[in-house]
């Protein structure tokens, strides 16, 4: 499978090399599910500015694309050479919370799962995993 390299900027996305297909089925999978949830709850960006609808969305892309490349090969290879950035780049989620506070909901709800998501990424995160995708049925993403 052809893989392309990935700009250092995005190393701790994607890792240093990426298939194409990954690529593609980690950006489809964030357009998807941001566009279902905002189709199944329009109701969510009533009232809002502009902007902040925008940036909710984005956030929201961001998140929903971000799970993916967890599961690739690539990126675990990156994060297993490197533990300060994962730990790192754990800390510095605070996406989920963002996104309440742009679209004007309950905080305190993202405020839990917030921490539930670091939680449990910091208990991942003491097993050493090399490869952990392949075991699953979207193998090809390895």
């Amino acid at each position: 499978m052809k893989q392309i390299r990935i700009p250092s900027f995005l190393h701790d996305v994607f890792g240093e090399k990426q298939p194409i297909v990954s690529i593609a089925a980690i950006l489809l999978f964030g357009a998807f599910l941001t566009t279902a949830l905002y189709l199944i709850f329009p109701e969510m960006t009533v009232d809002l500015p502009v902007w902040s609808n925008a940036l909710a969305l984005l956030l929201m892309f961001d998140i929903f694309s971000g799970c993916i490349p967890n599961f690739t090969a690539s990126t675990s290879n990156f994060y297993a050479a490197r533990k300060t950035n994962r730990i790192v780049f754990i800390a510095i989620h605070v996406h989920i919370v963002l996104v309440a506070i742009l679209l004007n909901t309950d905080i305190w709800y993202s405020i839990g799962v917030w921490a539930y998501t670091i939680a449990g990424a910091s208990f991942v995160n003491t097993f050493t995993i090399h490869n952990p995708i392949c075991w699953l049925p979207a193998y090809y993403l390895c």
